[in-house]
């Protein structure tokens, strides 16, 4: 009898232990869970790279697992698979004193927490990176070079409405394809332009995301030959 009454005893004892623990363990969990950094993406465009940002001034660093990891993917172009590709290691100090890591190329990136077992005790909103959209045009032109004039960067842009003008103000090429290639003829009369300055007015239509933005670019070309 005493002993039965001891084992009984014994068990309650190890499953209130077990569930102390177990406890603990889940609160860890949702204390990192419910850790919030919120980060947004901050694009440098000239240099084609793009920069993660984290806002942690709001958040006490004892909340905080001893090293977080920004990782990223992107998607095959052939068949839409998930290349994984961006894994680096944050350790907590960092975290506060830095507010962010350039990254490159485009794609999908986070920060996410796991503890010892590899299982992940917090994840950060997704946030997706785009290609920059960029657009720029020579500011000379050499005709008989056996080169066409056309843009130094054209990235993610849905359309352009170019028109280029001569030094009288008669327009004498035009284009809506933002790859456009110009031999430097008149459109009008099919003849080269004569060597000087030229003027254009362009307006651009540039992807951001699920966004159109359109911006107005103005500029001189100087023809040569």
């Amino acid at each position: 009898m005493n002993y039965l009454l001891v084992c009984c005893n014994f068990f309650l004892l190890s499953v209130s232990a077990f569930s102390q623990t177990a406890d603990s363990l889940y609160k860890d969990s949702l204390r990192f869970r419910e850790v919030n950094i919120p980060i947004e993406v901050k694009e440098f465009c000239e240099q084609e790279k793009y920069q993660i940002q984290w806002f942690t001034d709001h958040l006490d660093s004892s909340d905080f697992p001893k090293y977080v990891y920004l990782k990223g993917y992107r998607y095959d172009e052939d068949d839409s698979s998930k290349i994984f590709y961006r894994n680096v290691r944050i350790d907590s100090i960092t975290l506060f004193r830095t507010s962010g890591i350039l990254v490159n190329p485009p794609g999908h990136y986070w920060l996410e927490a796991t503890d010892s077992s590899r299982r992940i005790i917090y994840s950060s909103d997704k946030r997706q990176v785009e290609l920059c959209a960029l657009f720029q045009l020579p500011a000379k032109y050499v005709i008989g070079s056996g080169k066409m004039y056309q843009p130094q960067l054209s990235q993610n842009i849905q359309k352009i409405d170019l028109v280029i003008f001569d030094a009288l103000g008669n327009e004498v090429y035009k284009t809506k394809n933002p790859q456009f290639k110009w031999d430097g003829r008149n459109q009008n009369t099919a003849e080269l332009c004569q060597p000087g300055s030229y003027f254009y007015h362009c307006d651009v239509w540039e992807i951001h995301g699920s966004e159109i933005v359109r911006k107005n670019f103005t500029g001189i070309i100087e023809i040569h030959l």
